[in-house]
């Protein structure tokens, strides 16, 4: 039985100059192109494992209703809304909790559902020159060398020709600390449409946590801030969060005035 929770969200957003909409609907064939690209992990509260879903739908056209469906009324059930956080240890004195990397376990039909959002909302960024190039986290490779290779360049440069400053910002806590009101404006003022916007709003309204610990699951905390790392939509809303620094900071120079991998700038 799909619940879904009561929430308004009213905005009226007005472009000049309105890009397409991020989607209309989810077709089969991309639902199952998705669902193939999901590794098998752990099931959840509901203890499905994406090898259940592949062998009870295998071409999407269940999925392809459901999720239309949400589209539509622009909202998940509710029991989408609620995760499982695990702890996982950084580096330093376990005792703090700032040592510590929170991970949402979700279940997997909403993790399909925010993977397809996901691939989605990419390729419309791509498709309209969203996001800066300076931006290299989240990648499907590691974003880590370009950075790395471009500073090592300029460091090289410096040596012999002139002066060179570099500032290493490490944002503490970002991802899980950003205000759901920046995330929200940031994609109204890339472009993304009032429908998507809406439908991210209604994902993170009402949406709640528990937090394992030696006793077992706490009870439902309230997800006010952040988002949530372990869904696949943690990374491009946050890119999409923080763009406009560095925009700014990048302006118009023709060479990097910045470089960011994720929250390290």
């Amino acid at each position: 039985m799909l619940v879904f929770s009561k929430s308004s969200f009213f905005l009226s957003f007005f472009f000049s100059s309105r890009p397409s909409p991020v989607l209309d609907l989810l077709t089969p064939e991309a639902l199952f192109s998705c669902l193939q690209g999901c590794e098998n992990s752990a099931p959840e509260s509901d203890l499905l494992t994406y090898k259940h879903w592949k062998e009870a739908d295998q071409r999407g056209y269940v999925f392809s209703k459901i999720f239309n469906f949400c589209l539509k009324v622009q909202d998940i059930p509710s029991s989408w809304k609620i995760s499982s956080c695990i702890l996982l240890p950084k580096t330093g004195d376990f005792k703090c909790l700032d040592n510590w990397r929170p991970i949402a376990l979700s279940n997997t039909i909403y993790k399909l559902f925010s993977k397809c959002l996901t691939r989605c909302l990419q390729d419309w960024c791509e498709a309209n020159d969203i996001l800066s190039k300076c931006q290299k986290g989240f990648p499907p490779f590691d974003g880590a060398v370009e950075p790395n290779f471009v500073i090592s360049q300029h460091l090289e440069r410096a040596r012999s020709h002139n002066d060179f400053f570099v500032i290493w910002l490490d944002i503490v806590n970002a991802i899980a600390s950003i205000l759901h009101e920046v995330l929200f404006s940031s994609l109204k003022n890339v472009g993304v449409d009032h429908d998507f916007v809406k439908l991210i709003f209604n994902i993170y309204s009402e949406s709640f946590s528990k937090i394992g610990t030696c006793d077992g699951l706490t009870e439902p905390i309230p997800s006010l801030c952040g988002v949530k790392q372990g869904c696949p939509l943690c990374g491009i809303l946050f890119k999409i969060a923080i763009n406009h620094i560095l925009v700014s900071l990048q302006a118009d120079a023709e060479s990097h005035s910045v470089l960011a991998f994720a929250d390290d700038l």
